[in-house]
C-alpha cells in the first residue's frame, strides 16, 4: 500500500490528498508521513527488505533470554525437520544438556534468573 501511494502520486504530481484518502482509505497525517518518508520506503522497498521496523516505526521487542530461544529455536526447527515433535519435558533436557551457561544468568544479588518452567512446560 505505501509503495501504491508513493506510486501514485509520482505518476499524478497534481492530485490532492483529499483524492489519496479516498483510493487508499486513510488519513491526511499518514499519507503526509508516507511522502515525507519515500526516499527511505523506496530504497527498503528496492533492497526487498519484509516488514522492516524503520517502515512500521514501532520498536523492537528484545527478548531477555534471546541466547536461549535462540538455540532452542535452531533445535526444534532441526527435530520438527526429522518429523520429532518435542513437547516440554524434552525441552526442557536439551536446556539443561545443551545449556550450562544458564547459571551465568544472576541478578544483582547473585540468584538465578532463569527458572527451567518459565513457559516451557505449557507446550
Amino acid at each position: 500500500m505505501r509503495v501504491d501511494l508513493i506510486k501514485t502520486r509520482e505518476k499524478n504530481p497534481g492530485i490532492k490528498m483529499a483524492a489519496l484518502e479516498e483510493i487508499f482509505g486513510c488519513g491526511r497525517t499518514q499519507i503526509s508521513k508516507l511522502l515525507r518518508n519515500k526516499d527511505s520506503i523506496m530504497s527498503l522497498y528496492l533492497k526487498n527488505v519484509p516488514g522492516s521496523r524503520a517502515l512500521t516505526g514501532k520498536m523492537e521487542r528484545i527478548s531477555k533470554y534471546t541466547e536461549i530461544n535462540g538455540l532452542l529455536y535452531e533445535w526444534y526447527t532441526l527435530a520438527c525437520s526429522k518429523k520429532i515433535f518435542p513437547g516440554g519435558p524434552q525441552l526442557i533436557e536439551i536446556i539443561c544438556e545443551r545449556l550450562p551457561c544458564l547459571y551465568g544468568y544472576l541478578d544483582s544479588r547473585g540468584r538465578r534468573t532463569f527458572k527451567l518452567n518459565q513457559g516451557v512446560r505449557k507446550y
